[in-house]
């Protein structure tokens, strides 16, 4: 959990420092900036149960600079058996770049497509129940 925490942390600070090197300008890419994967329907911000799925959304900044992040778990008899978290970033050129300076760890659960990152951690959270990941992701501010 501490390692994933750690993690978790450094792409947000990278985050942060390349939003100051990357273009203002918009993609015209269009993926609905719905943060990634939800078949081009928009989340509500917070906590959303959808049958065996708990979906938290949550974004950062606003505009050109705004980030969303999107974590997907999915449970069977009320403990995860699999979780993800798709950031998606302003442009596919930021987006890339902080993809490319991922730890070597990290890469390895990771994918990019277009401008989300898709962060695999089934083995951090299987086995929690919803209310202990509602738990360490609220008291986390959004990251566990």
């Amino acid at each position: 959990m501490m390692k994933a925490l750690k993690n978790f942390f450094c792409l947000f600070i990278l985050t942060i420092g390349l939003i100051s090197f990357v273009s203002c300008s918009k993609d015209k890419d269009d993926d609905n900036g719905n943060g990634g994967g939800n078949n081009g329907t928009e989340l509500p911000v917070g906590w959303t149960e959808d049958g065996n799925r708990l979906i938290y959304k949550a974004i950062q900044g606003a505009g050109v600079y705004e980030l969303v992040y999107v974590w997907t778990m999915t449970f069977e008899s009320d403990l995860c058996v699999s979780a993800r978290l798709e950031i998606t970033f302003p442009d596919a050129a930021m987006a890339q770049a902080v993809y490319n300076e991922l730890e070597p760890e990290v890469k390895e659960l990771s994918s990019i497509s277009g401008k989300v990152i898709t962060m695999n951690f089934d083995e951090e959270y299987r086995g929690l129940s919803k209310q202990e990941i509602k738990d360490a992701i609220t008291a986390g501010g959004g990251w566990i």
